[in-house]
């Protein structure tokens, strides 16, 4: 922890004390001292934490300011770092400002423009989805073309199996059995 910290978590526990001494010595609390500043520790940190949950809302509603928000803001944003490049290597700004410009940004564009990051967006996907869907199908013929049976000269069905291949073997060999 660094000194500063540290001392606003002295200052923090001085004010929880002067507030728990006030309420016992006013009569309005009758209870130990240690429960009472155990019971105000624990609203104050409520208190923090609903403050950073606000905080984080107000982020997200910042980048969420299309129909599909991740994907094509975060492609915008890609080009919007590719467009101000120059700059950023001389002020050497820091990635959360790019962010933070990005998203106004964005804010001010058109739904035009929004529209063709969308699409880019929606092609991208598809073409994952049909990439996808061929992998599928490649295995499903290999499974079907490997034949888990052969069928002898007389028609009894017999079981091929490929034994563990050495090094030193040039070609794996096939036992009927």
């Amino acid at each position: 922890m660094t000194q500063n910290s540290q001392k606003r978590k002295i200052e923090k526990e001085i004010a929880i004390e002067q507030e728990c001494f006030h309420l016992i010595l006013n009569g309005k609390k009758k209870l130990r001292y240690s429960v009472l500043f155990n019971d105000l520790q624990s609203q104050i940190k409520k208190k923090v934490k609903n403050k950073q949950q606000k905080k984080l809302q107000k982020r997200k509603i910042v980048t969420m300011n299309s129909s599909r928000p991740g994907g094509a803001f975060f492609l915008f944003l890609r080009d919007f770092r590719r467009q101000n490049k120059k700059k950023n290597k001389t002020k050497k700004i820091q990635q959360k400002e790019i962010s933070k410009r990005a998203s106004i940004e964005w804010g001010k564009l058109k739904k035009s423009k929004r529209n063709k990051y969308n699409k880019i967006i929606k092609e991208q996907i598809q073409e994952w989805l049909n990439s996808t869907k061929n992998l599928e199908n490649e295995s499903q013929r290999k499974r079907k073309s490997v034949p888990s049976e052969s069928v002898d000269e007389e028609g009894n069905h017999t079981k091929k199996f490929r034994p563990p291949t050495r090094k030193n073997d040039q070609f794996p060999r096939l036992f009927e059995y």
